[in-house]
């Protein structure tokens, strides 16, 4: 494993994220981080299970084999604190009654793909969720630490073309002030001040993938377009791949509450997020089928037992106190 993701645990790592100092324990990893971290497949999903208690296994290896192929290769993050792709998995890859902003879902899905631009990498959802009526479709970004970043973004020059969504989404944000940007050749930098700028960056690609998925009964080449992407000819994800009566698009953050500055930081992305697609909906600068839902916290979502069970050895996992 490649030593740079292993640091991503390190002090001085967290700092440059934005944690203070203490927030973990000590500088090195918990033993079963420690298995995680040299192991790879079976092995390394056999640990997951053992460590997380699961009691289902031939669902989450059917899940974890979903979430091993997203374009950024999830599955190679499974150890690193950065990502979001472990937690979940975790908490998502069993799907039974769940409600989610009043809404009850049955069916998960990983990494499911949405066509972008041509030339460009597609819109990959963390998480896709389907109701027991098939009717409704919740794609859900989710969060771990990664919004503790401050990193301004490159874009692809092609999200400016005029006849695709996203030109007026990033140009809505440059004429209010809201974000900043500067020619980088082929790319533009794309800035939000001391802010999380790539969460709004993944936001805007997905609702140009959302879009695009919206007129997929237009289009009988679309699951053709990602054959390299499923499993094998009966992944379920194909399924996925159809009209719904509701289509909505929500994001998902762990809360990290052990800290003041950590929920300052978690509330101020939260709002962030909310005022832009607001502002989105407001100005009629996305497809009305679009049912942008306010982001939650995996806590607001899961709770008691459902929750402690996942969260205790998450923060065991990654030496959090």
């Amino acid at each position: 494993m490649a030593k740079s993701i292993y640091d991503s645990l390190e002090y001085s790592q967290m700092e440059k994220r934005g944690f203070p100092r203490g927030f973990r324990d000590a500088k090195k990893s918990s033993p079963c981080f420690e298995k995680v971290r040299v192991s790879s497949g079976e092995q390394r999903k056999t640990v997951i299970m053992d460590q997380f208690k699961i009691s289902n296994r031939p669902l989450f290896e059917k899940k974890y084999a979903e979430a091993s192929t997203g374009d950024g290769n999830p599955i190679k993050d499974f150890d690193a604190f950065k990502s979001s792709a472990l937690c979940a998995l975790l908490l998502f890859y069993q799907a039974d009654n769940l409600e989610i902003d009043g809404v009850k879902y049955t069916k998960s899905f990983f990494e499911v793909r949405n066509r972008v631009i041509p030339g460009q990498k597609p819109s990959n959802m963390d998480v896709v969720l389907v109701n027991d009526k098939d009717d409704t479709i919740l794609f859900l970004e989710c969060k771990f630490s990664e919004y503790f970043s401050r990193s301004p973004q490159k874009v692809s020059n092609k999200y400016m073309n005029e006849n695709i969504i996203t030109k007026k989404l990033y140009q809505h944000l440059f004429d209010k002030k809201k974000a900043e940007t500067c020619s980088c050749g082929s790319s533009f930098c794309f800035n939000i001040l001391d802010k999380y700028s790539e969460g709004i960056k993944q936001i805007i690609s997905h609702l140009l993938g959302i879009t695009n998925f919206l007129d997929i009964e237009n289009d009988e080449n679309y699951i053709d377009l990602f054959e390299k992407h499923f499993v094998g000819h009966n992944d379920e994800r194909r399924k996925i791949y159809k009209k719904y009566n509701r289509v909505i698009f929500k994001e998902i953050l762990f809360a990290f509450n052990d800290y003041d500055k950590d929920l300052k930081i978690l509330n101020g992305y939260i709002n962030l997020s909310k005022l832009i697609c607001k502002e989105f909906v407001d100005n009629k600068l996305i497809d009305e089928r679009i049912i942008i839902a306010e982001p939650s916290t995996y806590q607001d979502i899961f709770h008691g037992d459902n929750l402690k069970s996942i969260e205790t050895p998450i923060r065991e996992f990654y030496k959090l106190k």
